[in-house]
């Protein structure tokens, strides 16, 4: 997967000199709780490109941290498409594989997940983006099914800094802790 990642991005950086692209680079905080009461401090960096067609892609590397005790590494791969419906608001999917890596019980598995949302303009620099996610392990055998609804408030502070806050809910079968309750600060800068 690290490979992976490695070619992602060089590919990204390679196809950002096309002039038709902007590269963009997003960091984010977060704190959860899950309904077994323990909490989840994590961070995120993600390199991508928004390209023609109101097409994204991206890669991002993250960490999570539970109780202080267990940490789990998260890298993974994204294709967003947005659409133009000739309306004020802009419905968007995105597809994602991931792999995850655990500190404490060495467990590693790769993982989908799916995307769909709406982002509705606000005022001149505000938007309310609303949507969610299932995302799911490939192997039957890893319990990692869970469903995200979430909203959030950006902010443009001008055409290259945006700013957000995000309130998310989760929601799982068989699995207690990713059912989450949590919030969300992201940093976006565009190049």
């Amino acid at each position: 997967m690290k490979k992976c990642l490695a070619a992602s991005l060089l590919a990204l950086s390679a196809s950002a000199t096309a002039g038709e692209y902007t590269p963009f680079i997003a960091v984010d905080f977060a704190t959860e709780t899950d309904t077994l009461h323990n909490d989840y401090l994590s961070t995120s960096l993600a390199v991508g490109l928004k390209a023609p067609g109101q097409m994204e892609y991206a890669a991002r590397i993250g960490v999570s941290e539970k109780e202080s005790d267990t940490h789990t590494r998260n890298v993974e791969t994204r294709v967003k498409k947005s659409f133009d419906v000739g309306l004020s608001v802009s419905p968007y999917v995105a597809l994602r594989l991931g792999q995850r890596t655990g500190n404490r019980d060495k467990s590693s598995f790769t993982h989908w997940a799916a995307d769909a949302g709406l982002r509705v303009p606000i005022a001149n620099q505000l938007a309310l983006d609303i949507g969610i996610r299932y995302r799911d392990a490939f192997r039957d055998t890893i319990n990692y099914q869970s469903t995200r609804y979430h909203i959030a408030a950006l902010y443009a502070l001008d055409k290259t800094h945006v700013v957000g806050l995000r309130y998310n809910t989760s929601t799982s079968r068989n699995r207690p802790e990713e059912e989450r309750d949590g919030w969300r600060v992201t940093y976006q800068r565009n190049f």
